[in-house]
């Protein structure tokens, strides 16, 4: 028996670089292969299924490319011949799919308020800091995501140069600017207020099919982390309602203080007057406003997108439009803008200005008999009071959920 008693670097480094190729190629497109399909599975009803497919497709396709050029290599033994340089593309086929998985969707198509970070001063001793992140097109994107992520770094960064203040009031979401905020906090032994506007990511698990659920926790879990860290490395916990409070109490595991409060939300009709008016009232002249005092008008402001259910409003106007006179206009934009006209073609009495400015937003509030707040069945949504409702009842109008 030959025994070698120490296998030089390079032939050792060859045999790891053949073993890997031989068992890692099918390891891995299966397993990118899996978490595509499971991406598309969970996310398909929420981003638009054209750049959805085409990701899927880069990503499998550079999969094929990395899985044919494991193939050649072993076909060719250039892991005895050149391992180095095997090695180092298959390093580079891995950074471009990885860079392929992070980088999905990144749109900068939303304006900014300017095209980099900026300071402005607002009257004696404010001054505002503006941290410019990557845009995002769709409110459910991993391109907000990455904005998110880049603010949260931004601010970890920025506020090293800044002189602590005596307390500091952060907005949640976003969870990122939470943690980060709370980390500089306890650093610097500061009082940091979290106060909790939206129920994330707990909404984002909401958003997929039961049988998913626990699947999208697994995949959130850096994002459970961190909010928990937030949640529980906050001085104080509020909220527009008690039961946003209880959340952030729940995700932090903490006790409640005699600092951790509610503000209910409230908002006064703003004025409109002088050449505003007059637009506006132009502005729907255009798009058809009924201007008969005896025919309702049911009004709808808002985001049109999966968090608000208007499915049931169109088929209520299809019923009605044959037994009497009641005009629907329901505004705003969003993903499911155009389903929802596609639905309502064949409705006489439905109306779809689209996006609308404040001043036509409070003309049509005047004109208006009842609002819409027709939030779909979710647990944040049945907490609360919203902005939208309150705006309502700020001019007058009865609110139909």
């Amino acid at each position: 028996m030959a025994y070698q008693r120490q296998i030089p670097d390079q032939e050792l480094f060859s045999a790891q670089l053949e073993m890997l190729m031989q068992h890692g190629r099918i390891a891995s497109m299966s397993a990118n292969l899996v978490g595509v399909l499971a991406y598309l599975l969970l996310l398909w009803p929420y981003f638009d299924a054209l750049n959805m497919l085409l990701w899927g497709f880069g990503l499998l396709t550079l999969l094929l490319l990395r899985s044919l050029h494991m193939s050649n290599g072993l076909a060719t033994r250039a892991y005895q011949n050149k391992p180095r340089s095997l090695f180092w593309w298959l390093i580079i086929g891995a950074a471009l799919t990885g860079g392929w998985w992070s980088a999905t969707f990144l749109h900068s198509l939303k304006s900014h308020r300017f095209p980099r970070d900026a300071t402005a001063t607002v009257g004696d001793g404010y001054r505002l800091r503006f941290l410019h992140a990557p845009g995002y097109r769709r409110n459910i994107s991993l391109s907000r995501l990455w904005n998110h992520h880049v603010l949260g770094r931004k601010f970890r960064r920025q506020a090293r140069t800044e002189s602590p203040p005596d307390v500091i009031l952060c907005s949640y979401p976003t969870i990122e600017l939470g943690a980060a905020a709370v980390d500089y906090g306890k650093r610097n032994n500061l009082p940091v207020v979290l106060d909790v506007r939206d129920l994330w990511p707990d909404i984002f698990v909401d958003l997929v099919p039961g049988w998913a659920r626990s699947v999208a926790r697994v995949v959130l879990w850096p994002l459970f982390r961190r909010a928990r860290r937030a949640c529980a490395g906050a001085y104080a916990l509020t909220g527009h309602a008690p039961a946003f409070v209880d959340w952030g109490l729940s995700m932090g595991k903490r006790r409640r203080t005699e600092l951790d409060r509610d503000f209910p939300f409230a908002c006064s009709a703003p004025a409109l007057d002088g050449e505003a008016a007059a637009q506006a009232e132009r502005f729907w002249q255009e798009k058809g406003l009924c201007q008969r005092p005896d025919v309702p008008v049911v009004c709808f402001v808002g985001q049109i997108g999966h968090q608000f259910e208007l499915e049931t409003v169109i088929e209520a106007a299809r019923r009605l439009q044959s037994q009497r006179e009641v005009q629907f206009v329901l505004c705003g934009a969003g993903v499911r803008l155009e389903e929802y006209r596609r639905r309502a073609r064949d409705c006489r009495n439905v109306v779809f200005p689209g996006w609308v400015n404040s001043p036509e937003i409070e003309l049509l509030h005047r004109r208006a008999t009842l609002a819409l707040s027709p939030y779909v069945r979710r647990a944040d949504f049945e907490s609360g009071l919203f902005n939208k409702s309150l705006e309502y009842f700020a001019a007058g109008l009865p609110v139909l959920t």
